[in-house]
């Protein structure tokens, strides 16, 4: 169970985590993350999502009352800081002209 620690703001910075598998159930509140290759992803009450292994990510905020499971294997794992990935580019436009 993870939940939001009156006063401690999300750091924000950019990390990994070296797991197997990992899942997250968003109980209560809301969570902003920014995960690589993706952007920007809110999570609120009854999210679930899969966090693939390894990939880069941060958390921007949350609200005072935020609840979550995690499921992770190994139980036991290492969390590494990490370079911001490079900007997503946009598809070329054709033109019309």
């Amino acid at each position: 169970m993870i939940r939001a620690r009156p006063g401690k703001a999300p750091h924000g910075e950019w990390h990994y985590h070296d797991v197997n598998v990992q899942f997250v159930y968003v109980l209560k509140g809301w969570v902003l993350f920014e995960y690589e290759g993706v952007g920007k992803v809110m999570m609120k009450a009854g999210s679930c999502f899969y966090q693939p292994p390894r990939i880069r990510h941060r958390e921007i905020r949350h609200s005072k009352d935020l609840q979550m499971i995690e499921v992770v294997a190994p139980a036991k794992f290492k969390t590494y800081p990490a370079e911001r990935p490079a900007a997503r580019k946009s598809p070329a436009r054709r033109s019309r002209g």
